[in-house]
């Protein structure tokens, strides 16, 4: 398996996972409540925060403005899928809506996962080598 190859899988999985899990029926879904604060809230975050990281590990070799500009690229891209999985959920998937709760989730979670991304690389940490 190519070094490119090896860098995209973890995002694409992750990204395969978030689809599914955001496009099945609402009655398929288990039912989880906590007192304190709503599950899926966390659920959203966790997942584009995932979805961010895992993408800009993936792309983390290129270099410099062109990096830059692609790390823009990638949150405008994980926000977009979030906004059109929720358009999806509002009109054609049964028993599931349309939540700006859960686009603020998933923008939130987006953000997450560019600022531990900025943290590591500003800390030298050498992902491409951790993930070889």
């Amino acid at each position: 398996m190519g070094k490119s190859i090896k860098l995209q899988l973890p995002w694409v999985i992750w990204l395969s996972i978030v689809l599914i899990l955001s496009l099945l029926p609402g009655n398929n879904l288990p039912e989880i409540k906590f007192n304190w604060f709503e599950i899926d809230t966390l659920v959203h975050v966790c997942m584009y925060f995932g979805l961010s990281f895992l993408m800009l590990i993936g792309f983390f070799h290129i270099k410099n403005e062109l990096f830059f500009k692609l790390g823009l690229y990638i949150i405008v891209v994980c926000i977009s899928i979030g906004l059109g999985i929720e358009l999806l959920q509002g009109s054609v998937i049964p028993l599931r809506f349309f939540s700006w709760k859960d686009i603020v989730a998933n923008s939130i979670g987006t953000i997450f996962g560019l600022l531990l991304f900025l943290y590591y690389r500003k800390k030298e940490f050498n992902m491409v080598r951790f993930l070889q």
